[in-house]
């Protein structure tokens, strides 16, 4: 009998050692991040420093980032989403992430954090759809002028210009045969991203949009002036033609463009090159009256498949802390998404002047207002219609027009009602 109480007292210690062992070793939970970033070494850096301090505080969490290339990130994002098989957290951007939260890829984060604790930059408003929050801001990205000083001052040239014409004027100064240019933007329709990009330079810096409150507005008058004005710059032999951001940013740094409009990553890319590079290169305000540029944002979401939503959404509100928000102007030259993020008057801006250019521009949407899910098929359209204008003598306002009836008949057969 005493051996029977025995034996049963020694299997209950064993069963209580081991339910309590359970409790103490926490479930090893692995959450997988997918971005297109990783080949950007600052962003790279910062999210395998915001990861590893992450796991510190909690070391039964591990985060793996996955990177898919730039150009197939969105249509392998969307598969895998839409198979059921999506990432944990996935890095989306302002013309996309409406588009996974209406189709049921993102999970609201409001049960998971207390959002109303964070002052947030305009950028995450994006996020907040029929009242719901699906997102935080990873960060945003103002574009502005970026010159080359050296090539200023040897063609005697003082000041950066503040007109689109000032800029004509100034960039015919400023080539020479084809050697050198005074400007570069991407006309080539033949990449509608490229293109775009540089079409919405102009149109936003001229108070142009491309829809207003989900109707389309492709060629309202700002639109027609904006792109005669480019035509105009293209006409007058100042920029480099048929080739791509990537090649004319090389031309850049090797000191054959004296101008571009771009984001500020493109230091780091000089300092890669040499420190000379670097310090040649001065930013200004975009040369439009407005000083509206445009901003591409990011944002990070919680996949609605996500086994562990709550640890991933604690992950996002981790990255929202003072100290790392913080971090993001310095790491990777772009705007938090926090308001309240002091940037102006910081040590860092002490130490890099040439940031001045990005502190004095208004930052605009670049994606058409209401049209979000649409984006895509609008740019191509854009590319479409409006490159016509740089492949002939086309008129700005007719290839506009024609390009606005493209995307009304587009928008018709997607069974989209324009609200006119």
């Amino acid at each position: 009998m005493a051996r029977r109480f025995s034996c049963l007292i020694i299997s209950l210690i064993l069963i209580c050692s081991l339910m309590s062992g359970s409790c103490v070793a926490k479930e090893k939970i692995v959450l997988e991040w997918s971005t297109w970033q990783l080949t950007q070494i600052p962003h790279k850096e910062l999210m395998e420093d915001l990861i590893r301090n992450f796991q510190k505080e909690n070391p039964n969490v591990e985060i793996q980032l996955t990177n898919t290339g730039w150009s197939q990130y969105f249509d392998k994002l969307q598969i895998r989403l839409a198979s059921g098989t999506g990432p944990d957290i996935f890095t989306c951007a302002d013309d996309n992430v409406k588009l996974y939260a209406t189709s049921g890829f993102a999970e609201p984060l409001d049960s998971y954090i207390d959002l109303s604790k964070y002052e947030f930059c305009q950028a995450a408003e994006r996020c907040n759809i029929d009242g719901k929050t699906y997102g935080v801001v990873w960060s945003s990205l103002p574009f502005t002028l970026i010159y080359n000083k050296a090539l200023f001052k040897e063609a005697g040239i003082e000041n950066p210009p503040t007109t689109p014409e000032e800029m004509i004027e100034v960039a015919k100064k400023l080539t020479k045969g084809k050697e050198q240019f005074g400007y570069a933007g991407a006309t080539d329709s033949s990449n509608p991203a490229d293109f775009y990009t540089e079409f919405l330079v102009w149109t936003i810096g001229s108070g142009g949009r491309v829809a207003r409150n989900g109707v389309p507005t492709v060629n309202e008058p700002q639109n027609v002036e904006a792109i005669t004005l480019l035509k105009k710059a293209y006409d007058a032999g100042i920029m480099p033609k048929g080739i791509d951001r990537q090649l004319y940013r090389k031309m850049f740094l090797s000191g054959n463009i004296a101008m571009l409009v771009d984001g500020a990553y493109l230091f780091d890319s000089a300092r890669q090159v040499s420190d000379e590079a670097a310090e040649r290169l001065d930013t200004a305000p975009i040369f439009f009256p407005s000083n509206h540029v445009r901003s591409y944002s990011m944002y990070l979401c919680v996949s609605k498949d996500s086994k562990h939503k709550d640890v991933a959404s604690k992950f996002l509100e981790f990255i929202l802390r003072p100290e790392y928000q913080e971090q993001f102007v310095p790491c990777v030259k772009e705007n938090p998404a926090l308001a309240n993020i002091e940037v102006e008057g910081t040590d860092w801006i002490k130490d890099n002047p040439w940031y001045h250019g990005y502190l004095q521009v208004d930052p605009q949407d670049s994606v058409p207002e209401g049209l979000e899910p649409y984006a895509e098929e609008i740019k191509k359209l854009v590319a479409r219609y409006v490159g016509e204008v740089f492949l002939s003598d086309r008129p700005a306002k007719e290839a506009l027009d024609q390009c606005q009836d493209a995307v009304v008949q587009m928008l018709q057969q997607r069974g989209y009602k324009i609200p006119w």
